[in-house]
This record gives structure tokens, sequence and C-alpha cells, in this order.
């Protein structure tokens, strides 16, 4: 196109829009679309500039050029999936907003994978078929289950959580745990919720008040939901880098000229947010314009069809953030790029099977909502893996999900396997207790059990897989029937508040009411062994410890949990009155006086 940096696109300006055969009202749907996919994108990446630059030029300079790299990517992703689709028809100019989103998730992302070699692993030519050979993948594994895990999507089900901006609230409110749990604010921890709670809420609504009018009440509610996710994330991450210029210990002192400092920060951001926003809005949309469809379109290279194809390329994308500190040796990456893609295909192979011990799986659409449940839980430990030096594999992955499934299960041959490693048969049932409590918010209809079983299998894997990091020397088997308790009892403490504000369906409200408890104990479980690792002499190894300091241990695990529990529960009503009292001020005064930031 002859395109080569963002200003030449801006440039162009207005000349698709005096089209005049372009009917107002798709149009103004086509660019609410396409701004909010925009928006998703420039978010965390003018977020990174800023907490990565010394000064404003600097912060400048780096989003400018950042943009202009992602707008001369996107035309190559755009060109490279026209290739391997066989061309593209006139209705086929959503490739470019996805292009786009792709190449803004490769920018970004610290490895250094090929994208040839993503593009390669979706490809079925002897060429790429050579390629992923050398690296030892298997190809149409990998295929099934990047195309089996996009065929499901939460937020179509019917009167589902996931789809209000309660759902958003919550996972909001476990980010901000798991942020300020970094930092020491002294007496000043209930301050600088405040600080933080109120600070997502006018950024939300500056963020949301910056697009532009919305024609369907459903992209409206999408649009709240992704300002507040972004605004968490812009503020949780200014936040963590604010606090790094205090060594993460904000004493009273500095309390009120930490909260200043934040808000000249976001108040930077967001502005350029915005404008970034607007322009590549802009590039995008007349890059769609001039979209035209291919003389001849002749048969994919893929198999599957332009959507998916994306959808694909999106998704194994995302997965390749693996460790950074391999001084650039592409094929290093690339080989632990190809065992995390591996490993992710056998797990979730593997506990989709494992679950048929509890709910079978005898549809597709069963097996694909199983599959992209166990992909969504369970990708980020294996992430986790490949970032770091710890000493743990697949297979440990594996027991701990062989471990949810025996507790889960009624079988006796399970019961006797659990009870010769030494489970308890009392915590056994204690377990089971809480869990049948759990499952009673749904058990008038069988048919939806797989609903509950498959996201607690798999939220119960990923809690037990991050205690494998480190024990104090306290067996998993003595473990794992206690923590699934508290877990379960923390979501159905969860469930029940959320039941009592919103009128989704019981098994969405479960399903996050468990990822945020989750989410919760995961975090607490990482920073007090990191505490322990840090601050202790002593040598916690198998064995090592009397079981009064087991239990002890254990013990004082659970009073911290269900309190993190209480914490957040009581953080998500604050942030929500944060919320209500912004969005009421922004419908009834002056939005410039009132909303924006200083």
């Amino acid at each position: 196109m002859g395109l080569n940096t963002i200003r030449d696109i801006i440039d162009k300006k207005g000349e698709a829009s005096s089209n005049p055969t372009v009917n107002n009202a798709i149009k103004q749907s086509k660019t609410s679309s396409l701004s909010m996919s925009v928006f998703k994108s420039i978010t965390p990446l003018v977020t990174r500039c800023l907490t990565d630059s010394n000064n404003t030029e600097s912060f400048v300079n780096s989003v400018r050029e950042s943009v202009e790299t992602i707008v001369q990517k996107t035309q190559f992703q755009g060109q490279t999936i026209r290739a391997l689709s066989g061309g593209l028809t006139d209705d086929e100019t959503f490739v470019w907003r996805r292009a786009f989103a792709i190449s803004a998730e490769e920018f970004q992302r610290v490895s250094k994978v090929n994208t040839q070699f993503i593009l390669a692993l979706l490809t079925n030519t002897e060429k790429a078929d050579l390629l992923v050979k050398q690296a030892g993948v298997d190809k149409k594994a990998i295929q099934s289950l990047a195309t089996e895990i996009n065929e499901y999507n939460r937020y179509q089900e019917k009167d589902t959580f996931f789809s209000t901006v309660n759902s958003t609230i919550l996972n909001s409110t476990t980010k901000i745990d798991r942020s300020l749990s970094k930092i020491d604010f002294f007496t000043e921890k209930d301050e600088a919720y405040e600080i933080i709670n109120n600070a997502i809420a006018v950024t939300a609504e500056t963020l949301y008040r910056k697009q532009s009018e919305l024609p369907h009440s459903s992209q409206k509610t999408m649009l709240r939901k992704s300002c507040l996710s972004h605004a968490t994330y812009i503020i949780t991450n200014l936040a963590e880098q604010l606090a790094s210029e205090y060594d993460f210990r904000v004493k009273p002192t500095h309390i009120d000229e930490f909260d200043e400092k934040l808000e000249k920060r976001v108040s930077l951001c967001t502005e350029a947010i915005q404008k970034t926003s607007k322009a590549v809005v802009t590039a995008l949309w007349n890059l769609e314009n001039e979209h035209e469809a291919s003389i001849e379109l002749k048969e994919s290279f893929t198999g599957t069809s332009v959507s998916e194809l994306i959808n694909n390329v999106e998704l194994l994308t995302k997965l390749a953030v693996v460790s950074g500190d391999d001084n650039g040796h592409d094929h290093i990456q690339a080989k632990r790029f190809s065992q995390l893609i591996q490993d992710l295909c056998f797990i979730v192979d593997y506990a989709v099977d494992n679950s048929n011990y509890i709910v079978k799986l005898d549809r597709e659409q069963s097996k694909s909502f199983a599959k992209s449940t166990f992909y969504s839980c369970l990708s980020e430990p294996l992430i986790y893996l490949r970032q770091s030096d710890t000493d743990l594999s697949v297979k440990h992955l594996k027991m701990c999900n062989n471990i949810a499934v025996y507790l889960l299960s009624e079988q006796s041959a399970f019961n006797d396997v659990m009870n010769r490693n030494g489970m308890l048969p009392e915590q056994i049932q204690q377990f089971r207790h809480s869990r049948d409590v759990a499952f009673s918010v749904n058990a008038s209809n069988p048919l939806t059990v797989r609903q509950l079983a498959l996201p607690t299998i798999a939220e119960f894997t990923s809690v037990l897989f991050e205690t494998q990091r480190y024990t104090w020397g306290i067996s998993t088997a003595y473990l794992a029937p206690k923590l699934g308790k508290y877990l379960l009892d923390a979501t159905n403490k969860v469930y029940l508040s959320c039941r009592e504000r919103n009128q989704s369906s019981s098994t969405s409200i479960y399903r996050a009411s468990l990822e945020a408890s989750s989410q919760v104990m995961r975090t607490l479980w990482r920073n007090k062994t990191t505490q322990s690792l840090s601050h202790s002499n002593r040598s916690y190894v198998t064995g090592g410890i009397p079981i009064k300091e087991c239990l002890e241990i254990i013990d004082s695990f659970q009073v911290e949990y269900m309190n993190q529990i209480d914490e957040m529960l009581y953080q998500s009503s604050k942030l929500q009155n944060c919320i209500d009292e912004v969005y009421g001020q922004s419908d009834e005064y002056d939005y410039e006086n009132t909303i924006k930031p200083s």
C-alpha cells in the first residue's frame, strides 16, 4: 500500500468517511467496535511505555515509535492472512483491526519467538511441516486444540454473570489485592485502598466518556466493562511503578505525595491513550475502506476460515510470552515455546479425559467447554514455569489434576488410593461436604453439573500446582483436602454475596466466585512462601518439621485466607460505591468539572 508510518495513514483522514454509499448507522456501529478493539490494544502499550520512561518526552517518543512499528506490522499481518487464506472477500475488512490486535500483542511480548513459526504451526504446507517437524511439535494437536478452545465463548451464554459490570468489579478487586500485597503502606492500608478505588472509578469514567457514541446498549455495557478493566490495569501498574521509587514501603508521611504523583501519571496516561487510540482508529478505518477483495479466491493453506485463522494466530501469539533472559537466542525461545504448547495440548486433553470420572462429556459442545475451561485455567501456571527457574514440570500438574479428580469423585477405588497415600478419611469427608454445599447452587439440574464440576477441577488443580513451588515440607496429600475445603468454603461465601446483587445464572456466578477465590488463594500462597524463603534461615524439606508445626502453618493460612476473602468482598463493595458515585455525577453534572482528572 506504500504506507510506511502511522502519519502517512492519518494524513488520509476523511477520505473514506466522505463516501456517500456508507450508511451512517452502519458506519457508527463499525467505528464504535473498531474504537473498542483499538482501545483494548493501546491501553497496555501506553501504560508500559509510561512505566518504562524517565520523562514525558521519552514517553511520547516511545508511544509514537511503538505505534508506528505496530501499524507497519499490521499491514504485513493483513497481507499474510490474505495469502494463507487463499484470498479475502469484500466482507472480510475486519482482518485489519484483528491484525492490529495481533501485531500489538506480538510487539509487547517479551519473547523473541518468530511470528513465522507461529504461522507455520497453523499452515498445512510442506515448508511449514518441515519447520514444525524440526521443532518436534505435533501440529495437528495444536490446530485442533486452538480451534476447539475458540469455539466456546462464555459471554454468549444466556444471563451470564461475566457480561455484567459487577463481574469486572470482582475481577478488578482481586487484581488490586494482588498489586497492593506487594506494597507496604504501614498504617495507611485503608487510605491506599481508597486512593486506588477512587482512581480506578474516575479513570474508568474518563476513558468511557472519551469513546465515541455507541448505538447499542450491549456495546455500552461492554465498553463500561472494558474501561473498568483497563482502568484497573493502568492504576495498579502505575501504583506499583510509583511504589518502587519508595522501595515498596510507602510511609504515612508519604501517602499524600504518593496520591498526587499517581494522579499526575494517570492523567498523562489516559490523555495519551485517548490521542493514540483516535489516531490508530483513523488509520485502521482508512485501511478497512481501502480493502479490496481478491481477484481470485483459492483454497486456504490452513483448512480454516479467515476468522478461525485469526483467532488461532491470536491465541498462539499470547502464548509466546516465555522467558526473556535467553540473551536473544531465538532457537532457545522457540524450543521453550514448542515445549509449552506441547505441554498445554497434553494437560488439556489429559484433564478432559480425567473429568469423565465425574461428569460425562458426550457431546462436542461439552468437550469444547471443557477444553476452554482447562486451557484458561492451566495455561497461566505453565507459562509461569517457562518464565521462571522453578524445578517443576507438566508431570506435577498432572499429579495435581489427579488429586483434584480423586477428591471430587465418589469412586471407592479412588478413596483407597488416597487413604494409602496419607489422606485422612475425615478430611476427605469434610472436603466433600464443602463440595456438596458449593454444588447445591444448581443441584436441581443435573445437566448443568458439568458447569460447576469442570471449573472446580481446573481451579483446584491450579491451586495445588501453586503449592508445589514450596510447601514448608508438608505433603501434598495432607494439604489437598484442606486447601480444597478452604477454596470451596470461600467460593460459597463469595457466591452468596454476589447472588444478593445479581440476577445472572447461578452457574456463571459460581464460576466467577470460584475464579476470584482461587486467585486470592494462589496470590496469598505465593506471597507467604516468598516471605518464608526470603526471611527464614530454616530449610523446610519433606518430613523436616513435626506435625504440630504443620497444623499451625495450615491453620494460620486458613485464617488469613478467609480474612483476605472478607477483605476482597469489602473492597469490592467499596469499589462499587466509588463507581456508582462517579457514574451518578457524570450523568447529573458537567463532565469536564466533575470527572476529568486535573
